[in-house]
């Protein structure tokens, strides 16, 4: 009976312990599927495999000896191991692969100097591409700004759609839609886009590059456009205005057809015709002159010296200014006209104008920063040599103005609240702030007053506020303010009936 009694006992011992390894196995291969769906990653994984590939990178074609580091990568895209490193082969920017890979997806970083297609020279500093592919689909490596531009907002996708085919398609129909290029213009896959081919890809390229910039300049217009796009497809309004700024220097002051030229003397062949070289060109629209009013509304003329106006209702703008610093506003074949335009005005050498939304617009001159819209961006630094700007930009985005008047170079504007605004050229304290310093964004006057009338003349202003109250600053070498003295007010100074 003791020897049954062990026997049984035993029995369940050996019962019990199978049973708890096959409810931890369980447990375990639970806990592992969940946290793959959690994270959403696929594998990555191909059997150890030797591929052998050229690609080609490009701003303009990368010089013989940029550095080529492929890292291969898991399903979400992480990086895991990296392989040696490869260098380009010559200064066209070609490289050659060869190795043995043990997951799908590469990544292509690639650092070097290049040749400037639009300049016509060689880099003295590096720039990094970047270009994500699949070993088991692709067929052609290559790296450019497209691609570059495209790594993060990829890697991005992938955390909500767990498709990499899906990832790359959006993302490209994406950064096309930035430059206002037609996706269905472009078949083939960004990482397979050529300068010496894709005209498209030469436009993007020679943008990006603009006239006399640095690589620096280059690098930071690519990371802005990066940051931005990487988070939902889309850049900001400002970054657009570059782009189109560049767009049509690019266009009107070095010319496509000179960059293709600068392309053969270095000894590359072009794959793409006169034809299809003059067809990217149209797409990119024209220059036009002047301007037309609808809906009853009219538009000031201009003349060279110096921009002039007239009020309109419900118009578009056209011209209005001096064409010598971007006073019309065309941006030679930039963004549409503006629509529900209310009002105009116009210092010396810049346009304002108001909308029905209250929101303000802005172009010219902008050397003491009387547009409003900030300084040391890419679209203003080394532009031109007068830094006019000649496409509207907004100026404070956020805020709702409901009236405003230019001096000669500074502007005054009050918003729905009552608030007054001041920025420009403030040599005579003509901003009211307290201080002689130029402001290139628009800075709070006499905060706590609310104000309803406002008027500024070449370097001095002046304000009424909600109880009727006269308020003048600026220049006073001939008593203009009215403040008993000849002495320059940088801040507003009430004025009295008679002075004893």
């Amino acid at each position: 009976m003791l020897s049954f009694n062990k026997s049984i006992y035993k029995s369940f011992i050996a019962y019990f312990f199978i049973l708890a390894i096959l409810v931890l196995s369980g447990c375990d291969s639970s806990s592992k599927s969940k946290a793959s769906s959690s994270t959403g990653a696929t594998s990555s994984k191909i059997s150890p495999t030797s591929y052998n590939a050229k690609g080609v990178v490009q701003k303009g074609p990368f010089l013989s000896g940029s550095k080529v580091v492929i890292t291969e990568l898991n399903g979400d895209l992480t990086k895991t191991s990296i392989s040696p490193v490869i260098t380009t082969t010559d200064s066209k920017g070609e490289f050659d692969i060869g190795s043995t890979f043990s997951h799908k997806y590469l990544l292509l970083e690639v650092s070097g100097k290049y040749f400037d297609e639009v300049s016509n020279k060689e880099t003295t500093q590096d720039l990094t591409l970047t270009s994500i592919i699949d070993l088991t689909k692709d067929k052609t490596f290559n790296a450019n700004v497209l691609t570059d531009i495209q790594t993060k907002r990829v890697r991005e996708l992938i955390k909500s759609t767990n498709d990499y085919t899906k990832a790359k398609t959006q993302s490209k129909g994406e950064i096309l839609s930035i430059f206002n290029i037609d996706a269905n213009s472009i078949t083939k896959p960004l990482h397979e886009l050529d300068i010496t081919i894709d005209t498209q890809l030469l436009r993007v390229s020679s943008i990006l590059q603009g006239k006399d910039k640095s690589v620096d300049d280059v690098k930071d217009l690519i990371n802005t456009i990066t940051e931005d796009f990487s988070k939902d497809g889309k850049v900001k309004s400002i970054t657009k205005t570059v782009l189109a700024q560049n767009e049509q220097i690019v266009k009107l002051q070095i010319g496509f057809d000179k960059i293709k030229q600068n392309l053969q003397s270095k000894g590359f062949t072009i794959g793409f015709t006169d034809q299809d070289l003059q067809a990217m060109i149209d797409s990119i629209g024209g220059s036009s002159s002047g301007g037309s009013s609808s809906n009853g509304g009219s538009t000031g003329s201009g003349s060279s010296g110096g921009s002039t106006g007239g009020g309109s209702t419900g118009g578009n703008t056209g011209s209005g200014g001096s064409s010598g610093s971007g006073g019309d506003g065309d941006g030679d074949g930039g963004p549409a006209p503006l629509k529900g335009v209310l009002s105009i005005d116009a210092g010396d050498y810049h346009t304002t104008v108001i909308d029905a939304s209250g929101t303000l617009w802005t172009w010219g001159l902008n050397n003491s920063g009387q547009l409003g819209v900030g300084a040391n961006h890419p679209w203003e630094q080394g532009y031109n040599s007068f830094n006019y700007i000649n496409i509207p930009l907004k100026v404070k985005e956020e805020a709702t103005f409901k009236s405003f008047v230019s001096g000669g170079e500074h502007s005054l504007a009050i918003d729905e609240n009552g608030t007054l605004w001041a920025w420009g050229n403030n040599f005579y304290g003509q901003l009211g702030d307290g201080t002689k310093t130029d402001k290139n964004t628009p800075v709070k006057i006499k905060e706590g007053t609310t104000f309803i009338s406002i008027d500024a003349r070449f370097r001095s202003s002046s304000a009424i506020d909600e109880n009727g109250n006269l308020w003048t600053w600026g220049y006073n070498r001939y008593g203009q303010l009215g403040d008993n003295t000849d002495i320059n007010r940088t801040v507003p100074v009430g004025i009295k009936q008679g002075w004893h």
